[in-house]
């Protein structure tokens, strides 16, 4: 048994939807050349922000000193200064004034002992009458 081919003959439908199908591979074909583009110059943005940023040190020499490792020598001086320091007892303590400064306004300050009353009543001005030359005291000036 044979088979006979048959020429394949496109009718004038076939071809405008072949023309459509291929102008929307080509649109699509520009789009993914965008993307891919695109996809690179994020991955290139990434890299050197991540190169940048371990290439600068943000840690001040302040900083960098202060975190040098301690010398395990202790000096025993300052052991013996800080036996050499008074000792106050209670009894020292109880009689020892504790200060306080306190705002007293208009930039006046005065230091005071705790427990110090400040309810001190502070002089108010007073009034002084004044004469008040009235008209009929020109009138009588004039009089005269």
């Amino acid at each position: 048994m044979t088979i006979k081919s048959q020429p394949v003959t496109a009718s004038i439908g076939d071809k405008r939807n072949v023309g459509g199908e291929i102008t929307k591979l080509r649109r699509n074909q520009h789009v993914l050349t965008i993307l891919v583009l695109l996809l690179v110059v994020v991955i290139f943005w990434i890299i050197m922000s991540v190169f940048s940023s371990q290439r600068s040190s943000k840690i001040s020499p302040e900083v960098k000193k202060m975190a040098q490792s301690l010398s395990p020598v202790i000096d025993d001086s300052v052991f013996e200064k800080l036996e050499e320091k008074r000792v106050f007892s209670a009894e020292e303590l109880a009689d020892f004034p504790i200060m306080i400064q306190v705002d007293l306004g208009k930039g006046e300050k005065k230091i005071v002992p705790i427990g110090t009353n400040l309810a001190t009543p502070t002089p108010k001005p007073t009034a002084t009458p004044t004469p008040v030359p009235s008209l009929l005291d020109d009138q009588e000036e004039d009089l005269q």
